[in-house]
């Protein structure tokens, strides 16, 4: 079992001690920067998004000309390959254009018709990386459409499978199920007749598989933390069913601190990260009108008691209140220093790496990964994920209760909690919900 960390263009060395897994994806990272990345510490287990899901997405060329002009780089965008009399390929070099127009007319092409193409290119990629992923992701569009049958989808994973056994026969493949929350949204998950045909068609070809790759892509309003109770609910009925019904190991993304709860009801593992275009995937994040938010721009303290992020400014309230103690059992390595600092009396601008300031985030990083690491062990069966929900809810009252007695103190997106009681109640459901 494992987690992932989900890296970024900006990688630097993320946690004190080697990470688990590290997810490296191709909307963040540059073809050539990734051929050349070198990561230090380079994670146990590492993996390739190729993301093809993003084509599947409207966009808006303007304001998402980043990501576009990543995903450029790569052979399964806008590039084709020439057969060479040796039988090997060669990658022409990519477009460079500043033509909007031109990059939105790329992005919206068809691509099922050079499907070979596609796959071919995303698996060449993976096996000639000098960081050598364990596994090879393979591309899958989006499914979005709760209606459909998926019958072209099983078909195209089918193709997938064999040109990437034809392309890179000894490394282990893992199916990338990338879904919108758009799939998920409009039915119990108790009734969603799709999530067991999806897990069973997984399942017919685990002789073929080494794993089940699973992103949410948010389409809907976005949301840095899950708040709609179907997706939550449908997210842990697919867990379940993979970890009881079939021996192929599934891994979810995008789901935040999520994940660890999906773990503990039957996934292999998850990713997530410390920005919130790493804990989630939605295009606003990549727009230039969203100032392409990343969540870096002051440190932040990630609470496993409470799975809720507070700003070292509200840990001082706290400090000044009394009750920091109430948030003991998140002192770590990364947080032994805030800690030390607050219990003496020292103000937040005073302690290194916590005050607040500019892109002075890097220990804010290594705690919130050592957080999901504990996490990661924590969560062991669903009976440990309720009452780890359960006393996350009714520990972050108690804080919520005095922090709002505070002067001065003003709830931000990431202080509301909200998230707390729907994540509690899908997994009360899905643990009482037959298989």
């Amino acid at each position: 079992m494992t987690y992932f960390i989900n890296y970024g263009a900006e990688y630097n060395g993320d946690a004190s001690d080697k990470p688990q897994g590290g997810l490296l994806r191709g909307g963040e990272i540059g073809r050539q920067k990734l051929q050349t990345q070198i990561l230090q510490p380079r994670p146990l287990i590492l993996w390739f998004d190729p993301q093809l899901y993003l084509f599947q997405l409207r966009i808006n060329a303007g304001r998402t000309i980043r990501l576009i002009k990543c995903m450029n780089t790569f052979p399964w965008f806008g590039m084709a390959e020439r057969e060479q009399e040796s039988g090997e390929f060669s990658l022409q070099q990519p477009v460079v254009n500043e033509d909007l127009d031109y990059f939105s007319n790329l992005w919206e092409q068809k691509i099922d018709q050079q499907w070979e193409l596609v796959v071919k290119g995303a698996v060449k990629l993976q096996r000639d990386l000098a960081l050598a992923p364990e596994r090879i992701i393979l591309p899958m569009p989006l499914i979005s459409d709760p209606t459909a049958s998926l019958d072209d989808e099983w078909r195209l994973l089918d193709e997938a499978i064999d040109h990437a056994n034809r392309y890179a026969p000894l490394t282990p493949k893992v199916a990338s199920l990338p879904l919108a929350d758009s799939f998920l949204m409009h039915r119990e998950p108790i009734e969603n007749q799709q999530l067991e045909s999806i897990v069973e068609n997984v399942a017919v070809r685990s002789d073929k598989l080494a794993g089940v790759y699973i992103p949410l892509i948010q389409t809907q309003e976005a949301r840095e933390r899950l708040c709609d109770e179907k997706i939550a609910g449908s997210l842990l009925r697919m867990a379940r069913l993979f970890g009881a019904k079939t021996d192929v190991k599934a891994t979810f993304n995008f789901t935040e601190s999520f994940g660890a709860v999906c773990k503990a009801f039957g996934a292999d593992g998850y990713a997530s990260g410390y920005a919130i275009r790493h804990r989630r995937f939605a295009l606003k994040d990549y727009e230039r009108s969203s100032g392409g938010s990343t969540g870096l721009t002051y440190p932040k303290f990630f609470s496993l008691k409470m799975c809720v992020d507070l700003r070292p400014d509200d840990l001082e309230l706290l400090a000044q209140a009394g009750a920091l103690e109430m948030l003991s059992i998140d002192e770590t390595p990364a947080s032994a220093n805030l800690f030390a600092g607050l219990r003496a009396g020292a103000p937040v601008a005073d302690i290194l790496g916590w005050a607040p300031a500019p892109k002075a985030y890097l220990t804010g990083k290594v705690q919130y990964y050592e957080q999901q690491v504990r996490l990661h062990a924590l969560l062991t069966n669903p009976e440990t994920a309720i009452e780890w929900l359960s006393e996350a809810k009714a520990q972050w009252n108690s804080v919520r209760r005095i922090l709002k007695e505070t002067p001065h103190f003003q709830f931000a997106n990431h202080t509301n909690g909200e998230h707390l009681d729907v994540w509690l109640k899908a997994a009360q459901s899905a643990l009482s919900e037959s298989l």
